[in-house]
Parts: C-alpha cells; sequence; structure tokens
C-alpha cells in the first residue's frame, strides 16, 4: 500500500525568526559636580525592531537598571548625551546606558565614578607683578579660603591672552592656604603676558584677578676688541707695509637663551663695501684673530665687526686704518690672514 502526503510550499517555509534585543555601549562620565554628571552611550543595532527608549541609569549599587535612576534620551539607533541630576556629594555610583525594543532591554557596560565633595571652589587673589626681566618675573597669590576641602593645587597660570587658565603655563606653589611666592620662566622678550594666580580643590579651581606686564626687550649681544699687548684696539695711523694684529671677542646677553649665531667683517674703502669673513656658528662666545698688512695705501679703510645672535639681535664695532704717507693710489690693505677663530 503506497500512502503520499502533499505540503504546501509556504507551510514547509514557515520558519520562527530570532529576536534580537538592541545592541549599546556606555561611554565615559565627564563634567562630574558634587550633584550632577554627564555621561551617554551609542545604540549601535536595534535589534529586530525598533528602539523605543534609551538612555542610561545609575545606582549606588553594581548593575544599575531602568528600575533605578535613569534617563530617557530619545529613541532610535546613534550615539545621545545623558544627565544624571539629583546625585549625592562625595558618592560613588555606577551607571550603564540602555536600549529598549519589543523584545527587552539591553545594558552596555558599566562604569563608575563618584561624584565630588560638597563645599566651593578656592578664593584667592593674584599678587603684583615684580622683578619683570626679559625672560623671567615674579608673582603669586593669597588663598583666603579653601571651599570646605582640601587644596590639591596652586600657583600662578600665564598666556599671551587673557585669563589664562591651569591649561596654559603655570606653577605649583604648594597646598596650604596663605600667601605664595611663583617664579615664572621661559618668558619672551618684548612680550606682554597675562597672569592670574590659582588653588584648586576636589570642587573646582579658583582664580584671582588677571594682571597683565610686559617683559623687557632682550639685549643684544656683546663685542669688543682684544686690547692685550701686541693687538690694534683704537683707530691707527700706519706705514706702508706695517703688520698688524686685530682680535675681537664676542658673548651671548647672558640674561636669556639666545646664541651667537654669526659673526661679519666688511671693509670699506673708497665707499665700496667688501666682505671679509662672514662665518655661521652657534655658540655663547665667540673669538676671531687676524693679521692684516698696508701695501702702498693712501686714504682710510673703516672696518666693520657685526656679531648676531639668534633673535636676530646685532652688535657692531668698528676701527678706522689710515696711511700716514702718499703711495699707489687704489691699493689698500689687502693682505687679510686669518691667526685664530674660537668659539664655545
Amino acid at each position: 500500500m503506497l500512502a503520499i502526503s502533499c505540503k504546501k510550499d509556504n507551510e514547509s517555509n514557515n520558519l520562527t525568526p530570532t529576536l534580537q534585543i538592541p545592541i549599546v555601549s556606555t561611554f565615559e562620565l565627564g563634567d562630574i559636580t558634587q550633584t550632577a554628571a554627564t555621561c551617554g552611550g551609542d545604540v549601535t543595532s536595534q535589534g529586530t525592531s525598533a528602539v523605543t527608549v534609551r538612555g542610561v541609569c545609575w545606582s549606588m549599587l553594581q548593575n544599575p537598571t531602568t528600575s533605578d535612576s535613569h534617563s530617557n534620551d530619545g529613541s532610535g539607533t546613534g550615539s545621545f548625551t545623558s544627565k544624571l541630576t539629583g546625585l549625592i556629594p562625595n558618592t560613588s555610583y555606577y551607571v550603564r546606558a540602555y536600549a529598549t525594543n519589543s523584545e527587552g532591554t539591553a545594558y552596555g557596560s558599566m562604569v563608575s565614578f563618584s561624584t565630588l565633595e560638597s563645599g566651593t571652589i578656592p578664593s584667592i587673589s593674584t599678587d603684583s607683578v615684580t622683578n619683570v626681566a626679559e625672560t623671567t618675573a615674579l608673582c603669586g597669590g593669597n588663598i583666603t579660603s579653601d571651599g570646605g576641602a582640601e587644596i590639591i593645587e596652586s600657583g600662578v597660570c600665564w598666556d599671551t591672552l587673557t585669563n589664562p587658565t591651569v591649561y596654559n603655563a603655570k606653577t605649583i606653589d604648594g597646598t596650604s592656604i596663605g600667601s605664595f611666592l611663583s617664579y615664572i620662566n621661559g618668558l619672551l622678550d618684548s612680550t606682554q603676558y597675562f597672569v592670574r594666580a590659582y588653588a584648586t580643590n576636589s570642587c573646582g579651581t579658583g582664580y584671582g584677578s588677571t594682571m597683565s606686564f610686559t617683559t623687557l626687550a632682550a639685549k643684544p649681544p656683546t663685542i669688543d676688541f682684544i686690547s692685550e699687548p701686541g693687538f690694534v684696539s683704537n683707530d691707527i695711523t700706519l706705514a706702508p707695509g706695517s703688520v698688524i694684529k686685530i682680535g675681537v671677542i664676542a658673548s651671548s646677553n647672558g640674561s636669556s637663551s639666545n646664541k651667537l649665531v654669526r659673526f661679519r667683517i666688511v671693509r670699506i674703502f673708497n665707499n665700496v663695501p667688501v666682505t671679509q669673513a662672514d662665518s655661521a656658528f652657534t655658540s655663547n662666545t665667540f673669538n676671531f684673530q687676524f693679521t692684516t698688512s698696508a701695501q702702498s695705501v693712501i686714504g682710510s679703510e673703516l672696518w666693520l665687526f657685526t656679531i648676531t645672535d639668534t633673535a636676530g639681535k646685532s652688535s657692531e664695532i668698528s676701527l678706522i686704518i689710515t696711511t700716514g704717507k702718499a703711495g699707489l693710489i687704489g691699493k689698500s690693505i689687502n693682505n687679510f690672514q686669518v691667526k685664530q677663530m674660537k668659539y664655545e
């Protein structure tokens, strides 16, 4: 006996789909105060149905759910920001992002944070700026109240823009109530700065009033002739064929970080300048010695010696060499010979 059974195609393919809840991640906490904080999350998949509500939930116990305190931050997929309010100061909390669809509620990973201590930010005043130099100055402040919480850090902060903060250049000068002195360094010369004192506790950072000052112009490098025996260091009159020795010594400005970078000698005869030496280097001091002789010269020559530092500031000295006897017009002191060049 043969039995044959028939079944409609749509009945054979009647499979029940798998139901899925959303996928959501939790952001890190930010903007934490005594009673509030900011968090959020990102719904990367809605699951098998649309996300109808999303947000974060929090509790003083681990693994909070929507039965605990929670926010409602819209619907659908994507990132969102949540505000946690009504918190207790100096208390630890646990937070998870959540997303709900018709199949259920999904939670992101759990993060924790602590609210700030109750109190206020410190009260502080800014002292006057004194002892202003090319790259340094003195300032300070006076912490009159810690705001009810321990001082974590204090000092002064500065910038070339008004109202500097602790995210700009700053000093760190202690954790006690009262006055403190701050040494400001690393400044640029001939520059206006704004400075104010600060003090930080667990509630935040308090600032004093803003003061302004302008650093002094950096002094140029120094240069002079070597005046030891055997060296010419002043204007001189020579007989033709005379041999002389000239030496120059230079140094950078000790109150700044600028270094010497260039030395030049220019000889001017009959209003025509001729470069005799042009040296590039980097040092704090420089010593240059040479000899030259007069060969049937008539008239005078002007010798210019110039030293330049990294700030582009230059100093110059000069020497006039004159022949005292008529000779062949147009000849000049041209036997230039470097004897020593030294820098450190």
